[in-house]
């Protein structure tokens, strides 16, 4: 049976509120952290949304994200979260409007680097999410 951590609080979509969720993620046990992770791999629209606090536009954009993308996202989310590599966030300010999909409303780009010797695994890299709108 899977392990399932509630966290109660939802954090802003801002740079200090992923800062301060991604701390109490990886304040978690190793099993909680993957618990949590697997969730998001999941179904990364439904974590988003239940821990992060978004504006009624902001909620568009996240449905309005095909299936498939969405499916990458948590993924590299959830793979970042389990390295326990930073992840950053910002907003692209040089959009000077934001008009539902004519242009992407969210890019990441994720690198990583995994090593497994003796058994123990290290993973370096960064996930670097940027919200356009």
């Amino acid at each position: 049976m899977p392990l399932y951590v509630r966290i109660m609080d939802k954090f802003p979509l801002t740079s200090v509120g992923i800062s301060t969720i991604q701390e109490v993620l990886y304040s978690l046990s190793d099993a909680e952290l993957r618990a949590e992770a697997e969730l998001l791999a999941a179904d990364a629209r439904a974590w988003i949304a239940e821990h992060i606090e978004l504006e009624v536009r902001q909620l568009e954009c996240l449905r309005s994200i095909t299936e498939s993308f969405m499916q990458m996202l948590g993924w590299n989310i959830a793979a970042a979260l389990l390295g326990r590599r930073p992840i950053t966030f910002s907003y692209r300010h040089d959009i000077e409007s934001y008009v539902a999909n004519e242009k992407p409303c969210l890019l990441y780009n994720c690198r990583v680097t995994s090593h497994f010797a003796d058994d123990i695994i290290t993973a370096t890299g960064n996930l670097d999410i940027v919200y356009n709108g």
